[in-house]
């Protein structure tokens, strides 16, 4: 597959990571706890490891972009040096060049720092913040190092092959992905969308959003559900572009599209997303959740 240039400094950046990340992954030192990251969680050795290598790659190419990484932040770099930029709805977005790479070192941190093998580097890049601008969606797994690459318009791949999300239009034979857990935040959402989870096959929490939105890409899963209202853009980024270009669906709690959406690092989503087959049933399941 011939990807643009940037597709390919993004997998570049990515699998830097990868190699970088192998000999501590789910070791001691990847649990070490370091500081409180920009995006509101705690920032581990793992996670900073990543964000370093992933930034320093894509700064030394000496393009301007704004970047949004959930550890660092958000800054605009001219190509030079970085400029701190507090919050995008703050700024005028026409002093900045039309490049916003949107990024989780490690989505699936837990995962990672425990070794349980199951997480990612999401890396994306929008013409401006809002979720119709994204442009390039990159997964690394972090386990195989599988590449799940999209481009608008372009298609869904894995490792250079096309992809396509599953077939199947009868729920019952589903396996669908959340996060929603036995916690105390969750009991509620469980009871209010029971008709969902006792209708799918099977049930996982597995950790990582993003892979498992290229799980679906792939027709290995069919459904995501999240709707704690805790997801942000740069879990989502990449694995909302890589389902879409495979064929799928993405909307929120209440059945709508969220691609007129602006986002900042602060943004918070809900996400359902799934095959095209399982649309329709998904919208009337929510309705008549409400």
């Amino acid at each position: 597959m011939n990807y643009s240039t940037w597709t390919n400094h993004l997998i570049d950046a990515g699998k830097k990571a990868f190699n970088a990340l192998i000999d501590i992954y789910g070791t001691e030192l990847a649990r070490r706890k370091l500081s409180m990251g920009a995006g509101g969680d705690i920032t581990a050795h793992i996670d900073q490891v990543a964000e370093n290598i992933i930034v320093s790659s894509l700064e030394s190419l000496k393009k301007p972009f704004v970047m949004i990484s959930e550890e660092i932040g958000t800054y605009f770099w001219d190509g030079n040096k970085r400029h701190s930029i507090s919050s995008l709805d703050k700024i005028n977005l026409d002093d900045y060049p039309p490049l916003y790479i949107i990024l989780d070192p490690v989505d699936g941190s837990s995962n990672a720092m425990r070794g349980i093998p199951f997480s990612c580097v999401s890396i994306a890049i929008a013409t401006q913040p809002r979720i119709s601008a994204i442009k390039i969606g990159v997964l690394i797994s972090l386990q195989t190092g599988d590449e799940y690459v999209a481009e608008k318009g372009k298609g869904a791949y894995l490792n250079g092959k096309k992809l396509y999300s599953s077939p199947i239009t009868d729920i019952h034979q589903a396996v669908l992905g959340t996060d929603l857990d036995s916690s105390e935040m969750c009991k509620d959402l469980i009871v209010q969308n029971e008709n969902l989870f006792r209708s799918v096959s099977k049930r996982r929490i597995l950790g990582s959003c993003a892979l498992e939105l290229g799980f679906i890409s792939a027709g290995i899963m069919d459904l995501y559900f999240d709707v704690r209202g805790v997801l942000r853009i740069v879990d989502i980024a990449a694995g909302i572009l890589i389902l879409s270009e495979a064929g799928g669906f993405i909307m929120n709690s209440k059945g709508e599209s969220i691609s007129d959406e602006i986002f900042t690092l602060n943004s918070k989503y809900d996400l359902i997303a799934g095959c095209p087959g399982l649309y329709s049933i998904m919208v009337k399941i929510l309705k008549n959740s409400q």
